[in-house]
């Protein structure tokens, strides 16, 4: 490679005359330009997918809010847009774990362990992946956070917001519409954990949540208005 010839101060050919002249080079400097050219083979080894578009880097959103507030419709939006993302709800796959509903408490966190599973393997392949989800708790996070940083990609927290009585109203709206059994299956789940009580915890909770990760960015939304909230996502995304 012509890189190599930095090791010899010359090279000949076989009568002898010279065919290149090199000032020699600081052996730390040589040892420094070698390190980079591992760590550069080492990354295209491990994002193969990405060798044509270096720069371009892939990048895993999470998109959190309450429920109703339209994280699904975004992430539809999002990956219809963006050829091979990946609309990773974590939801729809607990529901792919049998008898889930006897044990929540097991299957939610086996769900979550599938998607980070799969969240890395379509990352590592050169593609985005949008995780619409509510999480009133950190662990997942930065769970996602780590998965990330692990495999070198940008992290994007995002929290669609509307105001906690419009909130509350939305998840209502959305109920009595019914146009997706897993709705029905959230409201079932709340009822059993305490109904509305619950829902406003639900909320606080996530507020909590965007106070500790300063990282997080909030994009207001309002019912009936989802072209704009997708707008204000992109414009969040950079």
């Amino acid at each position: 490679m012509a890189w190599a010839a930095s090791l010899w101060p010359a090279a000949h050919n076989a009568r002898g005359q010279m065919l290149f002249d090199r000032p020699r080079v600081a052996e730390a400097e040589l040892r420094a330009q070698a390190g980079e050219r591992l760590r550069l083979a080492g990354a295209l080894g491990t994002f193969p997918h990405c060798r044509p578009r270096l720069g371009r880097v892939p990048r895993l959103i999470l998109l959190n809010g309450p429920p109703g507030c339209g994280k699904s419709t975004i992430a539809r939006m999002y990956v219809d847009e963006h050829p091979f993302a990946l609309n990773l709800d974590v939801d729809r796959i607990r529901d792919l774990i049998g008898g889930w509903r006897a044990d929540p408490s097991r299957g939610g966190p086996l769900a979550r362990a599938v998607a980070l599973a799969g969240a890395r393997e379509h990352l590592a392949a050169g593609h985005e992946v949008v995780v619409p989800q509510f999480l009133g708790r950190l662990e997942f996070i930065e769970a996602l956070d780590r998965l990330a940083a692990e495999v070198a990609v940008d992290f994007h927290e995002i929290v669609l917001l509307d105001s906690k009585e419009r909130s509350l109203a939305r998840f209502a709206a959305r109920t009595r519409a019914a146009r997706d059994p897993a709705h029905l299956t959230a409201q079932e789940l709340l009822d059993e954990s305490g109904g509305i009580t619950e829902l406003a915890a639900m909320y606080d909770r996530l507020l909590a949540v965007i106070e500790a990760r300063p990282s997080t960015v909030v994009v207001r939304t309002a019912a009936g208005r989802p072209d704009q909230a997708y707008r204000d996502l992109l414009r969040a995304l950079g």
